[in-house]
């Protein structure tokens, strides 16, 4: 696996910092996939990619591990070492419009393809990231990501 230089990890001492963060920088960024998809990422994705489920709330608890990540998304997207066929976890099958891109260790991250209404245009939208280490190897077992599948969007 291609392990280049790792970016600083991102370390605040509240959710607070970490959301403000997030929706100053990181959902500004012009993002665009390594394939040239514009990858939207949104305020509303803070909850799904930093809160983990504790089995106790439906809500989960915010995870500094999780969060510190968030500066890895970017270059993840932009030049990933492996991309493979995303996972629908309500259905239990492969979901061919999903993305997981790898580029730093075992950091990933998820994206959904979808066609533009009003443009016509093929975008992505952010999904969640996080360390996969327990899954990891799971994860690769997975069909390569086959952008084939976008012509039926």
């Amino acid at each position: 696996m291609n392990n280049p230089t790792t970016p600083q990890l991102r370390c605040f001492t509240s959710v607070q910092e970490y959301k403000d963060y997030f929706v100053r920088t990181i959902c500004r960024l012009d993002i665009r996939t390594h394939d040239g998809y514009r990858v939207h990422i949104r305020p509303s994705h803070f909850k799904h990619a930093f809160y983990e489920d504790d089995g106790k709330d439906k809500k989960g608890r915010f995870s500094f591990y999780r969060a510190k990540y968030m500066d890895w998304i970017q270059p993840t997207l932009e030049h990933p070492a492996k991309c493979h066929q995303g996972w629908d976890y309500k259905k239990a099958t492969r979901a061919p419009y999903k993305r997981v891109a790898y580029r730093y260790q075992t950091f990933i991250v998820v994206i959904e393809f979808r066609r533009n209404r009003r443009t016509q245009a093929i975008e992505a939208e952010f999904i969640t990231c996080f360390d996969a280490n327990h899954s990891f190897d799971k994860i690769a077992r997975q069909p390569e990501w086959d952008p084939k599948v976008l012509n039926k969007l």
